[in-house]
């Protein structure tokens, strides 16, 4: 699916047109224009990853997060318009209980990039601090 919806940018300017793509392995990515579609998507995210959220007060307003990264708050020209999307969007739903072990792993492994990136520059500064690594610090730094 693809067509022009509403993206909320900032403050300063608001919502600004985009136009989206959904492919068939369930990314969505948007470009500036349709026009300018040549000169790269601005930006993009695997819906099965996306929570989808139907806006309560606004009828043309939908919301995809990306729990703990990022999210987009769009909205469709249209309420049936609107409704094609979240159809269209709805497909991938199914892939989201899959997802979410999925999610998990990449949490485990932000945890362990961390811990591992703790531990790299503990090994540096004990590195740094003498001409030649006491090996005994070394060890107890892993």
């Amino acid at each position: 699916m693809e067509g022009t919806l509403f993206k909320w940018t900032n403050y300063y300017n608001g919502w600004q047109p985009r136009y989206f793509l959904l492919n068939e392995t369930g990314i969505l990515s948007y470009y500036k224009s349709r026009e300018l579609f040549h000169e790269g998507c601005k930006g993009s995210c695997l819906v099965p990853a996306c929570e989808l959220k139907v806006h309560p007060n606004d009828p043309l307003r939908f919301d995809l997060i990306i729990p703990g990264e990022q999210f987009f708050c769009l909205k469709a020209k249209s309420q049936p318009e609107r409704q094609r999307w979240l159809v269209a969007l709805g497909k991938f739903s199914h892939l989201n209980a899959i997802d979410h072990e999925f999610k998990i792993k990449v949490q485990e492994l932000r945890l362990y990039e961390t811990v591992l990136t703790q531990r790299i520059h503990a090994i540096k500064s004990i590195a740094n601090d003498t001409s030649i690594p006491d090996i005994k610090k070394l060890d107890e730094s892993l």
